[in-house]
């Protein structure tokens, strides 16, 4: 995150590419900074990255709803981790002057899995999913606050009711979700992670998303990408100057081609690089 000139905290373009990756994706580098974190903290804690990914491996291959004994299932080092992996959401548990048992969640046994956790999963069959018709309008079957709002990011939301979102892919939604780093694969990719079954696969490239749909999507990617910004000083020539004008424009039109952009007859703009240069030839300048 970054804080604006309001003060307030906003999401960095990487920090959006991070909330459009699959679930498992996210939890894993959670985890990694996580088990980064313990290995330089082992000599003062006395808990190796070993540790830390033994008992998230055997955690992953637990059973779920099941309780587990803290005190006859596991080690002093991995009691000490018990606080840490709750409060990342891998296991259920009491506070600490009460707890006996543990409990590993859904999130906890994705880890070793080879699909990804959805809202599904979590919350129940048909909940997250998501249906895109060829007309662009979208269908959410969610109450999620945060599913709604990551589709805020690239939807234009029409209607809002207790367990279903209503809106509509434009233009003006992808644009806004291309300025602020979020990429068409990006957007592609978090659809088919939700895409709801009801929606037909097609045969050949086994997307659940209508080919016009991921067609309309990187073609506005394609559009804004023509444009590129750049850095450039503006010359204005006043009629006594022509001389000048021209000797300038040939410089850049036969060695510096790449770096004039345009001229007309007594205005250039040319790149920051192309005036440096002009100020450092002493038969450009002013006479």
């Amino acid at each position: 995150e970054e804080k604006e000139t309001t003060g307030d905290l906003a999401v960095t373009s990487k920090g959006f590419r991070f909330l459009f990756l699959p679930q498992r994706r996210q939890v894993w580098s959670f985890l990694l900074g996580y088990v980064r974190h313990k290995k330089n903290q082992s000599r003062k804690s006395g808990v190796s990255e070993q540790d830390v990914l033994q008992f998230l491996f055997r955690l992953s291959h637990q059973h779920l709803g099941t309780g587990y004994n803290i005190k006859a299932t596991l080690s002093s080092k991995e009691k000490s981790l018990l606080d840490d992996l709750r409060n990342i959401g891998l296991i259920h548990a009491k506070s600490k002057a009460k707890r006996k048992n543990y409990y590993p969640t859904a999130l906890a046994l994705s880890l070793s899995s080879t699909e990804d956790v959805t809202l599904e999963n979590t919350l129940g069959q048909g909940h997250g999913k998501i249906i895109v018709e060829t007309t662009m309008r979208l269908y959410a079957f969610t109450s999620s606050e945060f599913q709604i709002k990551i589709l805020r990011k690239f939807v234009r939301l029409d209607v809002r009711l207790p367990n279903l979102v209503v809106g509509r892919i434009t233009n003006v939604s992808i644009s806004a979700a291309l300025r602020n780093g979020i990429t068409g694969d990006g957007i592609i990719m978090y659809l088919e992670q939700y895409a709801s079954p009801r929606m037909k696969r097609n045969e050949q490239t086994g997307r659940a998303l209508p080919q016009t749909v991921v067609g309309q999507i990187r073609l506005w990617e394609a559009e804004r990408n023509r444009f590129s910004i750049s850095v450039g000083h503006l010359l204005q020539f006043s009629a006594d100057e022509n001389d000048r004008y021209k000797r300038i424009l040939e410089h850049m039109q036969t060695k510096e081609s790449s770096q004039q952009l345009w001229h007309d007859s007594r205005n250039m703009f040319i790149t920051a690089a192309g005036y440096e240069k002009i100020k450092q030839e002493p038969s450009l300048q002013r006479r």
